[in-house]
Parts: C-alpha cells; sequence; structure tokens
C-alpha cells in the first residue's frame, strides 16, 4: 500500500514539475484504499494556478500554525520562503542549500510530502551509478527528490541527442516513467 501511495505521489510530483515548475505518520493512517490522496494534497491545477511564479505569497499568519512551526523549527536557514494556499491545504516553496525545495501540508498542518529539485551533482551516487549503468549515453538534466512517510523516490530527468526520459527510482529498483521524442 505504501509504495502504491508513493508512486501516486511520485506521478503527481511528475505531472506539477512539467506544467511548471512525510514524516507525520497520521497521514499515513488516514490514506487508505478507499480514500484518495487528492484530498490531501494540490491538484496539478491548482498547484500551476498557485505556483510561485503566478500567484503572491500567502502571508505566513494565514496558514496554519502547525504547518509554519514544523517548517521553521527544521529549515531555519531557508531563504526565499513563500507560502501558496490552496482549498486541501498548503505549499511553502523555498531554497535550502542552494537547492528548490517544496513542501505540502494539508489543512490540520501535517506534512504530506518534501520536494527537492536538483542537478546530477547532488544526486546520491547509488542512484546516480545505477541511472548511468544502464542509460551511459544519456545526461541527466534536473533531479526531483519526492520524500514521503519517511521513503524516498527520485525522479531522474535524462536526455540524448533524440530523446527525453523520466525514471523512477525507489529502493534500488529502476522504472522508466515516460518518454519523449525530441522534435527536429
Amino acid at each position: 500500500m505504501k509504495k502504491f501511495i508513493l508512486n501516486c505521489f511520485t506521478g503527481l510530483i511528475l505531472t506539477w514539475t512539467v506544467a511548471g515548475y512525510s514524516q507525520n505518520s497520521n497521514t499515513t493512517a488516514k490514506i487508505n484504499a478507499n480514500s484518495s490522496l487528492d484530498q490531501f494534497i494540490f491538484s496539478s491545477e491548482e498547484l500551476e494556478k498557485n505556483s510561485p511564479g503566478n500567484s503572491t505569497a500567502v502571508p505566513a499568519n494565514e496558514v496554519n500554525s502547525k504547518a509554519v512551526r514544523d517548517f521553521n523549527s527544521e529549515f531555519k536557514n531557508a531563504s526565499d520562503a513563500r507560502w501558496i494556499t490552496s482549498d486541501n491545504g498548503f505549499a511553502v516553496y523555498f531554497t535550502n542549500s542552494g537547492i528548490k525545495t517544496r513542501i505540502l501540508y494539508d489543512r490540520k498542518g501535517h506534512r504530506l510530502g518534501l520536494i527537492r529539485d536538483y542537478g546530477e551533482d547532488q544526486l546520491p551516487r547509488e542512484v546516480r551509478s545505477l541511472v548511468k549503468s544502464v542509460y551511459y549515453d544519456y545526461s541527466i538534466y534536473l533531479v526531483n527528490e519526492v520524500t514521503v512517510d519517511a521513503r524516498t523516490a527520485y525522479v531522474v530527468k535524462i536526455q540524448d541527442k533524440t530523446s527525453l526520459k523520466e525514471i523512477k527510482v525507489v529502493n534500488g529498483i529502476m522504472e522508466v516513467m515516460k518518454e519523449y521524442i525530441k522534435s527536429e
């Protein structure tokens, strides 16, 4: 079940990334076969509409105080923090140690997941080695690291002269999620 949830969340993150760019055990208990991740997280349309480039920041005092405390306690050195709100919860976009990061919270302030975007140089060595061992002629141009319920998935975006691929790596297992042919 957790693998299914992680796969769904990773798929939504990919949608968000293409469109524009949990630590809490209670969250896992709330998500079961009869519920949908949509009730806890932003839809891709909401995220695109409310992304930092397309909306104004929401003051922190309009965000659930539990979410703000969680963010402030863990990311003391974050810069450019920008809160976004929707009917389903909150997101905070920020930079931490040079890495673009966003955290999703539900309306009650429970952390749903964390997404970090970075380049090949910050990808863990074992994940990079796994991808490069199969796709040695490709270059890695972006990594989305998705953490939900203390489990991490890596969505590695690679390209060569003619194609792009999005590869998901979870627990040493690699899977091609999407493939694109470059137009000439």
